[in-house]
């Protein structure tokens, strides 16, 4: 499987390759920001980018609270 983290607005995106998805969990890295919803806390799409940009929206989502 591969893998692959990014660091967006004090969240770590942690992608997970499990074919044929992308599993892409949000995880906030400071006790100050608030956590996703668990049905929120993980994309699963086919693609690879669209997965991560799921993810950062749905940071933006949270950030927006």
């Amino acid at each position: 499987m591969r893998t692959e983290n990014v660091q967006y607005l004090g969240y770590e995106l942690q992608g997970v390759h499990n074919p044929p998805f992308w599993q892409v969990g949000i995880y906030p890295t400071m006790p100050n920001l608030l956590a996703p919803h668990p049905d929120l806390q993980i994309v699963s799409l086919a693609d690879k980018e669209d997965a991560f940009a799921e993810a950062r929206r749905r940071v933006d989502a949270l950030i927006a609270k």
